[in-house]
């Protein structure tokens, strides 16, 4: 780990340290298969036709309200 540090040290900006591996993982069960997403979007007023325009826009809007949220905790943003 001291390695990794070392020879990466100008990209890290904080370290996380504990007795064991932190793991994040996440699945929105309801849009992770066909009927719910489609049940989804059909909530949501959203055709088949518009589906593309529709992600473009909720892509759009996600990034712009993570940039905003890091930029107030003042942390940096690598596209």
């Amino acid at each position: 780990m001291q390695n990794f540090l070392s020879r990466y040290h100008d990209r890290i900006t904080s370290v996380l340290s504990g007795f064991d591996r932190v793991v994040f993982r996440g699945t929105l069960r309801e849009l992770a298969h066909v009927n719910g997403l489609m049940a989804f979007l059909a909530y949501k007023r959203v055709l088949l036709t518009g589906f593309g325009q529709y992600a473009e826009s909720m892509t759009k809007d996600i990034k712009t309200s993570v940039e905003q949220w890091a930029e107030s905790l003042g942390r940096p943003v690598h596209s």
